[in-house]
């Protein structure tokens, strides 16, 4: 009877069609799609509002769905999370790099930039640099000597050669890499030589004209330049104690001359480019002697020669056409080469020498003041050896610098400017150690181991 009911149940048309019965349990279907009646097709415009949500065939697929959307919006925001951190990074390593790093040389930059640094940049261009005035510094703090040349200033370091004008304006001309080297000027034109190795060169403006080494590469003793740019090289000689050469401002020899005994220590070219007045010592009897040579580029024989017995020449120069003169440690002489027989003017120093500067025919000179210790003595003497004025001060003098007939002075606390009548006045006061000055236009500039300063 129960499986007439069953099957009774099964055909009874009033049955619930949408179940189904396996192994005596009822299941409904009426979820199923398989029970379901295709619809009618519904107006165009109905099927595009029914089309602006996402029917998911069923809850199953819908959650799979949004789990890979979920999944793929997370891997997104992770790869950007690591781009952004990767980009920090690197942000972050080309700042230090920047810090750490110096910036190229511009044609244009502030005067900090020193030479050593600018040399190692480019050695082969001069560098032109706009200084914020003055003092101008030199960070290798090994400056030699300072030299007007033409309208501007050069500072001669142990390793470079640089211009600075009077705005303060810098300029490396060049690294020269010297272990001696001293700087000569005349007119527009300068010299730099090291006296060790033999090498110089010369330069004019902003320009290096010439460059190459003494002859026989043999140390230079002494070397003068011409307003023309002509110049004179004292060097040793193998064969001679030493040995004279005289070249054009290209470089070319233009006359040669042996000096087979003495060593020569000062040498000076007239301005008519034709007479060379050389100094050399040597020694008679136990006793240093001085003898000057004057000599004609057109002729090969000496036209006249003078000794100075017990005297070691320091300088020498032409006082005029006929007149020359030669400041030694204890005195200066001035002597008439016309004359047959030659009668020295001499002017013996009241004490030791500690300073000197010559300019043309007039030379300062400082020396202690006699039987004092704290007191200074400045004469200026004259091309016919007259003491034009003598300047007193307490103290100590450092460098002097002849111009004409006025004097400069560095000394401990101060530069100071004598006038033509002797008196003197303040020009700037001085805070440091200072090593030397010169001037240029009537503007004084000293200078340090590192720093140069105007006025």
């Amino acid at each position: 009877m129960a499986e007439i009911d069953e099957k009774s149940k099964l055909n009874d048309p009033t049955q619930d069609t949408n179940t189904i019965s396996v192994f005596g349990d009822r299941f409904d279907l009426s979820n199923a799609d398989i029970f379901k009646e295709e619809p009618e097709s519904e107006p165009l415009h109905e099927q595009e509002k029914t089309q602006e949500v996402p029917v998911y065939e069923n809850a199953v697929k819908g959650k799979r769905k949004k789990s890979s959307l979920r999944s793929l919006l997370a891997i997104i925001f992770i790869v950007v999370l690591c781009a952004g951190l990767v980009g920090g990074v690197w942000m972050l390593v080309k700042q230090r790099d920047e810090k750490q790093t110096p910036q190229a040389i511009n044609p244009v930059q502030a005067v900090e930039e020193t030479p050593q640094v600018q040399a190692e940049n480019d050695v082969t261009v001069p560098l032109r640099v706009k200084a914020k005035g003055f003092p101008v510094s030199f960070s290798s703090n090994a400056i030699r000597s300072v030299s007007a040349v033409g309208a501007h200033l050069y500072v001669l370091t142990d390793e470079t050669l640089s211009l600075v004008t009077s705005t303060g304006a810098y300029q490396l001309l060049k690294v020269i890499g010297y272990v001696e080297p001293v700087l000569r000027s005349n007119g527009k034109y300068g010299l730099v030589f090291d006296r060790l190795t033999g090498k110089y060169m010369v330069f004019a403006n902003d320009k290096i004209l010439y460059e190459n080494g003494s002859e026989e590469k043999s140390q230079i003793l002494d070397a003068a330049i011409a307003a023309d740019g002509s110049f004179l090289i004292a060097s040793k000689g193998d064969e001679s104690a030493s040995y004279l050469t005289y070249y054009a401002s290209d470089g070319k020899p233009l006359f040669q001359w042996n000096c087979a005994k003495d060593h020569i220590v000062a040498v000076s070219l007239a301005e008519n480019k034709r007479d060379i007045l050389c100094a050399a010592l040597n020694a008679e009897n136990g006793e240093i002697v001085t003898k000057l040579y004057l000599l004609d580029v057109y002729s090969d024989q000496t036209q006249w020669e003078y000794k100075l017995k017990g005297a070691a020449a320091i300088e020498c120069f032409f006082v005029s056409s006929n007149k020359v003169g030669v400041v030694c440690t204890d005195r200066r002489v001035i002597i008439d080469t016309k004359r047959k027989k030659a009668e020295p003017n001499e002017f013996v120093y009241p004490e030791t020498l500690l300073a000197l500067d010559s300019d043309g025919g007039y030379t300062a000179i400082v020396t202690p003041k006699f039987g004092s210790f704290d007191l200074y003595e400045v004469r200026l003497l004259s091309e016919n050896n007259k003491v034009a004025y003598v300047f007193e001060t307490d103290a100590r003098v450092i460098d002097i610098c002849c111009v004409g007939k006025r004097t400069y002075l560095l000394t401990e606390h101060a530069v100071v400017a004598v006038s033509a009548g002797g008196k003197g006045t303040i020009v700037t006061p001085i805070s440091d150690v200072e090593l030397g000055l010169d001037v240029l236009n009537g503007q004084v500039y000293h200078y340090s181991l590192g720093y140069l300063f105007k006025n």
